[in-house]
């Protein structure tokens, strides 16, 4: 009988797939089960081990641009052409998983020089997990893409169930490269049955919340889309508009470095209201400092403290209104530490709460050291160091914090200010002058790394007079790092034909974030290879123009310019 090898036509629920496939699936390690199949059974097969995490040869194909471009363009054929995946789909996953390209370019000769044809021929053969790929694109590390991987499928088309709530999710505007910390804690949301997730998202919008913020909520706590969940989100988000704040206010405050309890967030919610009084000075206290919502467990150990050396809650409100950050993590771990400090030697509680209530604020900037080494210049004298500090309580930060830093910090700050002078000197400013008062306010950086950075420049190939000229139109050019700026003229010659002169007219280019540079770039690079930008234009012309502007000379003046110019901005934000 003759076997069709093309894998297109095969999947794992076709009888003849496995017999099929398993002489040509050499990249994988596949375990066999040796007891004899029922007849008209497949031999048991399970994919032990990444097939990207396979060793790469010493002498494989070193993975620059060029290759990289080809590998992403042949994995984009197979997918896009050969699985029939769409347009988009395709780009996403071939742009964004440089891991599995990588592997795959290790799998063709190093003197081979069609890449592109390489893995067309490869891919014909050889069989790839599709899944692999899908979810490194998604954000994925290679430790998770591992443990998720599927073990009886290969080929994304045979889970419609995760396609369809990946689409989803995608369509709402969820970005591509983040729905991989979704599926990494909320995985059970890629099995819900059709409407399930789309009505999960409307619901958030029900409760009063725009559809980006839901799309910041969803990123940041993806717990959020479990059945069962958001009872004590909706119980939070009720409290705070009783109190006055707006549905979204509490969404822009929250982080995807981090995870939140929601239960301890409403504890935390209700201790602050029981402490203010009243709703407009919880609404003051909140807005300034946002934090205490998410790292209130410190500040309720902190009021805990104060109540308990006899401090009166009217008290306690007024350090916190005065001073909001006296309840952030740090400094109520510090004052806190301070109170244990002055326990632990001895000294009373009232004398303790005259103590920290005369320098709370001074006392939350410095970490104290233990009460141990402190007490080894005292010879172990708890009673003498206790009378030291009640005599003055700033003797406590002189014996037990580095108090020094502070005077040291002023003399590094006159120096600064020294060399900063002295640099503007060299430069032609005429000393204590009105211009140069204003280019002191607009440069932040110290004297010497100014230097470093003028001389950067001079060093990239820009005339030392041009540089001082570029300076004295825009000082704030050199508020970047020295890596920061280097790294802005590698990107002006990788991704468009200008060269590093063309900074010299429009030094301000230095001061415009990478994102925009690369995208801007790469789109114009793009339409005038189409011959639908002019190459006369300036570098100024096309970063300084507004969004709306660019979008409508830029972009809309090719059939394919919108889609290429979302392609961009999906690709460089993902890098």
């Amino acid at each position: 009988m003759n076997l069709q090898l093309n894998h297109t036509f095969s999947s794992p629920s076709s009888p003849f797939y496995y017999s099929q496939t398993l002489l040509v699936l050499a990249p994988l390690k596949i375990r066999c089960s040796l007891r004899s199949p029922e007849p008209g059974s497949a031999p048991e097969v399970s994919v032990s081990k990444l097939t990207s995490e396979a060793p790469i040869p010493l002498r494989a194909r070193k993975f620059v641009r060029s290759v990289r471009r080809d590998a992403e363009a042949a994995l984009f054929d197979y997918l896009h052409c050969t699985r029939g995946f769409s347009y988009l789909d395709s780009e996403l996953i071939s742009r964004n998983s440089p891991r599995f390209l990588r592997y795959l370019v290790s799998k063709i000769r190093r003197d081979e020089k069609d890449v592109a044809g390489a893995l067309t021929r490869f891919f014909r053969y050889h069989p790839i997990n599709e899944f692999e790929p899908f979810f490194e694109s998604l954000g994925l590390g290679r430790y998770d893409v591992a443990c998720l991987l599927p073990d009886n499928m290969m080929f994304l088309t045979d889970d419609t169930t995760l396609l369809d709530n990946y689409h989803v999710l995608f369509d709402y505007g969820v970005p591509h490269t983040k729905i991989g910390k979704i599926f990494k804690e909320a995985g059970e949301v890629f099995r819900y049955g059709y409407g399930v997730l789309n009505m999960k998202l409307r619901d958030f919008e029900n409760l009063g919340l725009c559809q980006s913020t839901v799309i910041d909520l969803v990123i940041c706590c993806p717990n959020l889309l479990l059945p069962g969940k958001k009872d004590e989100f909706i119980v939070v988000l009720d409290k705070l508009k009783d109190i006055g704040f707006e549905s979204d206010w509490i969404v822009s405050c929250l982080s995807s470095k981090q995870t939140y309890n929601w239960r301890r967030v409403l504890d935390t919610t209700c201790f602050l209201s029981e402490i203010s009084y009243s709703n407009p000075q919880m609404i003051t206290l909140v807005k300034a400092n946002p934090a205490l919502l998410f790292e209130g467990t410190q500040a309720y150990l902190l009021v805990t403290q104060l109540v308990k050396l006899g401090l009166s809650r009217n008290t306690i409100y007024l350090w916190f209104t005065e001073n909001p950050k006296i309840l952030t993590l740090n400094h109520a771990k510090r004052i806190c530490k301070a109170i244990k400090f002055l326990l632990e030697i001895g000294m009373d509680r009232e004398n303790i709460a005259r103590t920290v209530s005369t320098n709370i604020q001074v006392i939350g900037k410095y970490p104290l050291k233990y009460p141990n080494f402190v007490l080894k210049d005292f010879k172990g004298d708890r009673a003498r160091l206790s009378k030291i500090i009640q005599k003055d309580p700033m003797n406590l930060l002189r014996l037990a914090s580095n108090w020094e830093t502070k005077s040291l910090w002023k003399r590094t700050e006159l120096s600064n200010l020294k060399l900063k002078k002295a640099f503007l000197l060299r430069l032609g400013y005429v000393k204590n002058s009105d211009e140069m008062k204003k280019v002191f306010k607009s440069v932040e950086a110290r004297g010497d790394l100014l230097q470093e950075r003028f001389d950067c420049l001079v060093e990239a190939g820009l005339d030392r007079n041009d540089v001082v000229q570029m300076f004295r139109r825009t000082p704030k050019m050199l508020n970047g790092t020295k890596e920061e700026i280097l790294k802005k003229i590698e990107i002006l010659k990788k991704y468009s034909s200008f060269g590093v002169e063309s900074i010299v007219r429009f030094p301000t280019f230095l001061t415009y974030g990478n994102y925009r540079i690369k995208c801007r770039l790469s789109m114009y690079e793009w339409g005038k290879e189409r011959g639908v930008l002019r190459p006369t234009l300036t570098l100024s012309t096309i970063l300084v123009s507004t969004e709306g502007r660019f979008l409508k000379y830029y972009v809309n003046v090719h059939p394919y310019g919108p889609a290429m110019w979302e392609s961009l901005k999906i690709r460089f934000l993902s890098s």
